[in-house]
This record gives structure tokens, sequence and C-alpha cells, in this order.
């Protein structure tokens, strides 16, 4: 039994030893990506040219493009805005814009008032409001 306690202990230990490590490469300096932009780059070219085809591709696409890039914008302004989240929040503005003129001035307030990556500036109620408006309504 005391080895039992003995051999889970040291497994414990080992398992914390190796998160102790990974802790000291987490700079909040670094930009995390999930590569929204890249799949917006290859979004782009529907939307740019002009055919009936792109147009249709447009409309089947409205519901994921609101849902995936809309939440992303929802849930990064819920805690402060700083210069790193106003990257992906540009991102997010720039699809988001093609569907509502609105929600894209609203990211685009936000995004010009993060100045550095630590510290986060507040997004205020209305400009939250608008942004839960356009996702879930």
């Amino acid at each position: 039994m005391r080895l039992n306690k003995v051999v889970f202990f040291l497994i414990l230990l080992c398992i914390f030893s190796f998160n102790v490590f990974g802790q000291k490469t987490v700079t909040l300096l670094k930009r995390l990506d999930d590569d929204a932009g890249r799949y917006g780059q290859k979004l782009v070219p529907i939307f740019t040219n002009p055919s009936s085809e792109n147009t249709t591709k447009q409309k089947a696409m409205q519901p994921f493009i609101m849902g995936y890039f809309g939440w992303k914008a929802k849930v990064l302004t819920q805690f402060g805005v700083g210069k790193i989240e106003a990257a992906h929040l540009d991102i997010c503005r720039i699809m988001l814009g093609v569907y509502d003129e609105e929600i894209d001035g609203t990211l685009k307030t936000i995004v010009a008032r993060a100045k550095t990556p630590t510290d986060w500036i507040d997004v205020t109620e209305t400009e939250q409001k608008t942004i839960h408006q356009f996702v879930v309504v």
C-alpha cells in the first residue's frame, strides 16, 4: 500500500515538473495564431471577384463566417483588448464588415484604441451590446 502511494507521488511530481518547464516559455508579447488570418486570405477571392458563383458562395458561407469570426470577436472583447487581441479583432472586422457596416465601425474603434500588448483597454457596454446583437441576434 505504501509503495502505491510513493509511485503515485512520483508520477504527480513528474507531471508537475514538466508543467513548470512549459510555463517558462509563455509570454504576453507573442501573438497566438489560430489560422484565422490564413482562412480569411483564402476567402478574400470569393468576395472580391464578382460572379454569380461567388455570390452564391458568399450567401452559403454567411452563417459560418458570422459565427466563427463573430463569436471570436465577442469573446475577445469580454475581458479587455490589447494590441495582440486587436490584431485578431482586425481580422474579424475585415471578414464581418462584408456583411454589416455597423460591426465594422465598432470593431475599428476598438482596434484603434489598443496601443500596447500588456495594457488592455476596456470595451464599453454599447460596443459589447453591438457585437452581441450582431452575433447572437
